[in-house]
């Protein structure tokens, strides 16, 4: 009978290190499975994205697995603080490891692996931050990261002979020189980009969740969580008393802004918005405010312009407006 191999979990970005970080535990013989976490912030739940794995990296055995829920809280209390913007890097971490752990048991899997670098990500990556959540995750031992493990203490998978420390790598620091050479000596054809990605870092995307936040539960409920969708897209402007319009730039968009549950639909000649607040209704000044600027990208225009508008009541009607100057916009 044939020796059953071990198995690892290995927490997947689908960026490249973590793909690296695959290749060289499969390359022992190990067997792997990609565990995937998703919140609104980051993360890839599409079929498009587990077919690009498989067929292009590898990646046969891939487990995705929403983490909302336990996210949101973390952005109006994260323990840990957070990094430049509002990503509470260290906590996310966290999170991502007990659900790797919980993984990792129902499996029968005997490690978990990251594609984490030391030192190339100034919060969560520095040596003291990495001891710190693999300790706050109840992971500590059994959290192997293959691209630097032999910067690192020994792990219990290492020490027990499954993993051959030897065959692992010490690569530290911010650079990609050292993935880039280890890409290529594994034949990949396509170079993902660097994984992150968390909208969470982006200073615009933040400026329009702070915008958005006092019209949503804390934390958001689960039919809420469209309108965090909603940040990815439009033009948003924020208006008195709490209340957001957004813009749709294109066809597509617009018919996102349509399907909404939620908030006061306007259009006029093509161009559609959604207006939201966190009140029992709005107000027809600020309803007013929201049509001007509406009308401010209709093409063509001039003198007046004719807004329709319908709120999720089927109430509705017509604003004649002026659009608003371009520098008011701005």
């Amino acid at each position: 009978m044939a020796d059953i191999p071990p198995k690892a979990i290995l927490l997947f970005s689908g960026g490249l290190d973590s793909i690296l970080a695959a290749n060289l535990l499969k390359e022992q013989g190990i067997e792997v499975t990609a565990l995937h976490c998703t919140t609104p912030f980051t993360g890839d739940s599409s079929p498009r994205f587990r077919e690009r794995m498989r067929r292009v990296f590898g990646i046969n055995n891939l487990i995705i697995k929403d983490l909302s829920p336990e996210f949101l809280p973390l952005l109006y209390d994260p323990p840990r603080g957070l990094g430049s913007q509002m990503n509470p890097c260290i906590d996310c971490k966290i999170l991502f490891l007990k659900a790797a752990r919980e993984a990792m048991d129902k499996t029968g899997a005997s490690f978990i692996a990251t594609g984490e670098v030391v030192g190339q990500r100034p919060f969560s990556q520095r040596r003291e931050a990495m001891e710190l959540i693999e300790r706050e995750a109840g992971v500590k031992g059994i959290l192997l990261r293959p691209l630097s493990a032999r910067l690192l203490p020994p792990t219990i998978p290492e020490e027990e002979g499954i993993v051959d420390r030897e065959r692992l790598l010490e690569i530290q620091g911010r650079g990609r020189k050292p993935q880039l050479e280890l890409a290529r000596r594994y034949g990949l054809k396509e170079i993902p980009s660097p994984a992150g990605g968390c909208l969470l870092t982006d200073p615009g995307y933040c400026r329009r969740l702070k915008a958005i936040m006092p019209i949503l539960s804390t934390p958001p409920s689960p039919k809420e969580m469209e309108l965090l969708n909603l940040l990815k897209v439009g033009r948003h402007f924020g208006l008195e008393g709490n209340s957001i319009l957004v813009v749709a730039r294109n066809r597509a968009e617009a018919e996102w802004l349509v399907k909404l549950e939620r908030g006061t639909k306007l259009s006029a000649a093509g161009v559609n918005g959604v207006l939201l607040n966190g009140g029992e209704g709005i107000e027809k000044p600020i309803l007013t405010k929201a049509a001007e600027i509406l009308a401010r990208y209709v093409r063509g225009v001039e003198g007046r312009c004719t807004v329709e508008y319908e709120d999720g009541m089927e109430r509705g009607g017509r604003l004649d407006v002026v659009p608003m100057p371009p520098e008011e916009v701005e």
